[in-house]
Parts: structure tokens; sequence; C-alpha cells
């Protein structure tokens, strides 16, 4: 899912992805994975959240550039 120019919202939990913001909503049901990307420069003030399992789930954080960074969350299955 790919952001707007505006303030946007991306969730993602097990089986679940939404990305929302003014005027749409999008949402994904039983995908093994969901990405959401904020590709929009100079566009709005962008938020995720990520919700664990209640298995030993990892995060994972990484900045490679300066204008570039990503979160990823994998494991437990439950």
């Amino acid at each position: 899912m790919y952001d707007s120019p505006g303030d946007d919202e991306f969730v993602a939990r097990k089986n679940y992805g939404k990305l929302s913001g003014d005027g749409f909503s999008l949402e994904t049901f039983d995908f093994m994975v969901n990405y959401g990307y904020a590709t929009t420069k100079n566009g709005g003030n962008d938020v995720a959240y990520m919700e664990d399992t209640p298995g030993a789930d990892k995060f994972k954080f990484d900045w490679p550039q300066s204008n570039h960074f990503f979160g990823k969350m994998y494991g437990g299955g439950d």
C-alpha cells in the first residue's frame, strides 16, 4: 500500500493491514505479508503501527540511507 500526499496511518497485524488517510481507506485480510510505503516527498505526517502476536516476535529497524528507513516485524506465528 502506498501513501498519499496527506497525513496517512498504516496498521499491520497478523493477517490484517490497513492504510487510511483523508478520503480513503484500504484494508487487506488474510495476507501473510503486508507492506506500507511512505513515498511521497514533502507529503503529510505518516504514522505506522505494527502489532505483535502472543508468540515470540522480533522487530527490526534499519536506516540504510539518510532518506530510507524501514521497520519489519516477523516471527511468532500464533
